[in-house]
């Protein structure tokens, strides 16, 4: 979907790559989606300024948790504790589990562990579905900083890869499959 905003008229996107479901259909899945926004200037996806991955986030640094559904809230930690501010309905919890790992726990029984490789930015390492299930993130450094690589399941079927290099970024779904 693209629009404008009627407040600020600033054009933004978010345009779905696909669903990657692990574990021969039971679960979880993974929405991939890019999402473009003018007011930021990151570029840690090697996708262009502004371009994001929809996936859930927490920027220690900015204290800004961002969720895998666009939502985005300021944080206070309190003694290692994370307080979610401005949370109109609460549709999940957020804990720290040690120094440089975090947990969102949704209302709807799903996991996402967060962790820190050293640069403040809390990326997603395991989904976890209600039954016990997970998908895999791999992250690997690169020159734009931690890129998302793969996404495999209980099976070790990787189901997403990404290979990227100074000027091209290749997204492959389901590798190894014709």
């Amino acid at each position: 979907s693209d629009d404008v905003d009627p407040r600020t008229r600033l054009f933004g996107f978010q345009h779905s790559l696909g669903i990657v479901t692990g574990n021969n259909g039971m679960g979880p899945e993974l929405d991939l989606a890019l999402i473009y926004s003018p007011t930021t200037s990151d570029n840690s996806f090697h996708l262009g300024t502004g371009i994001l991955i929809g996936i859930p986030m927490y920027d220690k640094n900015n204290y800004l948790l961002s969720l895998s559904s666009g939502e985005s809230y300021k944080v206070k930690e309190h003694g290692g504790k994370p307080e979610i501010q401005q949370v109109r309905l609460k549709t999940f919890t957020f804990t720290k589990t040690d120094e440089d790992n975090y947990r969102i726990i949704e209302q709807n029984g799903n996991i996402t562990d967060l962790r820190d490789y050293g640069d403040g930015l809390c990326r997603p390492v395991t989904l976890c579905s209600p039954l016990g299930r997970t998908l895999t993130l791999t992250w690997t450094s690169s020159n734009y900083g931690r890129i998302l690589s793969s996404v495999s399941d209980d099976s070790n079927e990787v189901l997403f890869q990404s290979e990227h290099d100074n000027d091209r970024v290749e997204i492959t779904f389901l590798p190894g499959h014709t």
